[in-house]
């Protein structure tokens, strides 16, 4: 966990400094860094435009969380609320549906 955040940290660093005299870029050049949780318990980094869908920053067949809601694929990353440059974002299975939808669901009454 603490490798994560210091990893975060140092990502938010680099992009100040790259950003530093220079002003900020155009907002067709701009792009988020994001950071990407897998099943694997693996972090790594994504650069992606905030205009790109999900599914198309990370290509993930996984689902994907943050701030404990799940994300639709489609979903432009400028959508998702309180995501920001440096955020980490969970991939998550997707376990297949469960019962038939009754509250008693398997109990015998």
């Amino acid at each position: 966990w603490l490798k994560e955040c210091r990893l975060e940290a140092a990502a938010r660093d680099e992009r100040a400094a790259d950003l530093g005299s220079a002003g900020a870029p155009p907002a067709a050049a701009r792009k988020m860094r994001l950071f990407l949780r897998s099943l694997s318990g693996q972090t790594e980094a994504v650069e992606a435009s905030p205009d790109a869908p999900l599914g198309e920053a990370f290509g993930s067949e996984a689902a994907l969380v943050f701030g404990g809601a799940c994300l639709d694929a489609s979903q432009k990353l400028s959508e998702v609320p309180g995501l920001q440059d440096g955020s980490t974002l969970g991939e998550v299975p997707r376990l297949p549906g469960g019962g038939d939808g009754t509250e008693a669901m398997g109990k015998k009454n």
